[in-house]
């Protein structure tokens, strides 16, 4: 098969085995014509060491048939081909089949030195086997020393990856945590305040509402009573009592539309809406200038206009001071003082009363509370200064 494939190297394997079994079997003549065919293939294919091994095998050929001669020069055209450095192992074989011969002839001192240098090699191959095996397992060694350090560091740096990640993780989320918390706080103080605020207006609109109630029962309805009554008279009344019933009764009717403008007023001051806080506060206070019990004094440095929404919400808490004023401290005399600067209003109500305590619960009831509220919805500020049978000092700050 391998002649009709023309495979120069598996022909000769062949011819090399089938050369060891004639050989076997003791048939010299066949086995020495394959074995130098074989020799000569392995030649041709490039494979010198083959081609010794076989030279050795043919050697053992001439040494069964006798021909010791001939089976010196096998081993001696195998040495030629190669050095002893290239192959040891093989020329271990070559000087171990040399003494062989020699011993086969009865040169015994030659067979002993020969197998002396065959040990020699021998030996020598099993070191250089040691040493190289010493070294490829120290070099797996170090390999292996190297693998597991480079295997410690990427542990390390996979660690101290993750504990970054970790840091980085908590940090984010630390962060969003504390902006989440500051929302939710200020969200719920905003609610807080949102309700507070709708409280105190709620509670103006029930007190603006019993005012309006109490001045249409206190002020109007005695006047419209006043009417009913005079009005009845003037149709009972002779020809001679009219104009008098008459004059009476036009004066009792123009008492009436000044307590409907009067109550008109406090509810929608329309001074204030065409002519702005100032005159709409002197309009207020012109009506006190007639008690003669209380001294009203009025000092403005401020003359112009801002929100319509914060004028009003600043004059309902001027005229809330006034009347808490009136009706609870028993003042003497009240003074207001309204400047403005840097975009700011201030006002400065003081009055002589009696005071309160400042450290209680809900200092200066609801009135205040609402004046606060209403205050710093626009972003202001309010400061109460009051003590026992000394007075009370409110300060307002508004951004106009």
């Amino acid at each position: 098969l391998s002649e009709k494939i023309n495979s120069k190297p598996n022909l000769a394997l062949a011819q090399n085995e089938l050369s060891f079994q004639f050989l076997r079997k003791k048939e010299y003549e066949k086995a020495l014509e394959l074995s130098l065919k074989s020799v000569e293939n392995f030649k041709e294919a490039g494979m010198p060491f083959h081609a010794m091994s076989a030279l050795i095998n043919q050697s053992n050929i001439y040494i069964g048939e006798k021909k010791f001669g001939s089976a010196l020069k096998a081993i001696g055209d195998a040495m030629d081909m190669s050095e002893i450095e290239q192959n040891r192992n093989l020329y271990l074989r070559l000087y171990s089949q040399f003494a062989r011969i020699c011993q086969q002839m009865g040169n015994y001192k030659e067979a002993f030195e020969l197998l002396k240098i065959s040990n020699q090699l021998q030996s020598d191959f099993f070191k250089d086997r040691i040493n190289m095996q010493i070294n490829e397992q120290s070099a797996k060694y170090d390999l292996l020393i190297k693998e597991q350090k480079i295997r410690k560091e990427k542990e390390k740096n996979e660690f101290r990856r993750r504990q970054l990640i970790l840091l980085v993780f908590i940090t984010i989320s630390l962060f969003v945590a504390s902006i989440v918390s500051l929302f939710y706080f200020r969200l719920k103080r905003k609610g807080v305040i949102r309700q507070k605020l709708m409280e105190a207006v709620a509670e103006t609109e029930v007190q603006e509402q019993k005012r309006i109630a109490r001045d249409l029962h206190d002020g109007l309805g005695p006047v419209l009573s006043a009417i009913n009554h005079y009005f009845q008279a003037f149709l009972d009344a002779g020809s001679i009592d009219k104009p008098t019933i008459q004059k009476k009764l036009q004066k009792v009717i123009s008492s009436a539309i000044d307590e409907v403008s009067r109550i008109s007023q406090n509810i929608s001051p329309h001074v204030l809406e065409q002519f702005g806080l100032v005159p709409a506060l002197n309009s207020f206070i012109a009506p006190l200038a007639k008690n003669d019990r209380l001294k009203v004094s009025l000092t403005s440095g401020f003359t112009g206009r801002f929100d319509l929404k914060k004028e009003l919400t600043i004059y309902r808490c001027i005229t809330e001071l006034f009347n808490n004023t009136m009706k609870h401290a028993g003042a003497t005399h009240i003074s207001l003082n309204i400047t403005s600067g840097d975009n700011m209003l201030y006002v400065t109500y003081s009055d002589n009363g009696k005071g309160f305590n400042t450290n209680m619960k809900n200092p200066g009831g609801m009135g205040l509370y609402n004046i606060r509220q209403r205050i710093e919805s626009f972003g202001g500020n309010v400061v109460i200064e009051s003590a026992q049978n000394k007075g009370t000092k409110t300060r307002m700050a508004l951004p106009i």
